[in-house]
């Protein structure tokens, strides 16, 4: 997985993806396509109530995007199409 940063047991980590292409986004919802350190492609959480807070309020007004939610494991908790 693209640079999974290293979070905590109790963080969750976000990433968001364009809907129609699955092309990865930064915080500011531009396209990540290179490895360049300055894009943060992954928002950290402190528990899954505040990630899905942040992904359902960002689903209202971003419904072209897609919001992953991994665990400390890089497992994959939460997933809103």
């Amino acid at each position: 997985m693209l640079n999974f940063p290293r979070i905590k047991s109790s963080q969750l980590a976000v990433s968001r993806a364009e809907r129609s292409t699955g092309i990865m986004l930064n915080e500011k919802f531009e396209r990540h396509l290179n490895n360049n350190e300055e894009y943060v492609v992954f928002t950290i959480f402190e528990s899954l109530d505040d990630a899905r807070n942040y992904v359902d309020r960002l689903k209202i007004e971003r419904e072209d995007i897609e919001f992953y939610v991994y665990n400390h494991l890089q497992e994959l908790v939460y997933m809103v199409r």
